[in-house]
């Protein structure tokens, strides 16, 4: 998490560069990681944002990762940007 990280409070480009230099993925609820010009999906190991209620209610934060694991079954996250919605999962990939 951004917390263990010493992350926390950090720029979103901050959190982007320690990804790419860790080779993680970013899962996250900021809505922010979608600007594709601004944080590119394909210089990172992929980004996946969980859409969720403006509460982010526990139980909305788990349904949408338990989704987003549903997704990897028959997809492969690679440097795109997933966005993670109530039944569905939109990619946006490079092209």
């Amino acid at each position: 998490t951004v917390l263990e990280e010493r992350l926390s409070g950090a720029a979103d480009s901050a959190v982007l560069a320690a990804a790419i230099a860790e080779r993680r993925v970013i899962i996250t609820l900021d809505h922010d990681f979608g600007n594709v010009l601004r944080f590119p999906p394909e210089e990172s190991c992929g980004v996946v944002i969980l859409q969720t209620p403006d509460d982010a209610a526990p139980e909305s934060i788990d349904a949408r990762l338990r989704d987003f694991l549903a997704g990897l079954e028959t997809s492969e996250l690679g440097r795109e940007l997933w966005i993670v919605e109530p039944g569905r999962i939109r990619v946006h990939e490079d092209r």
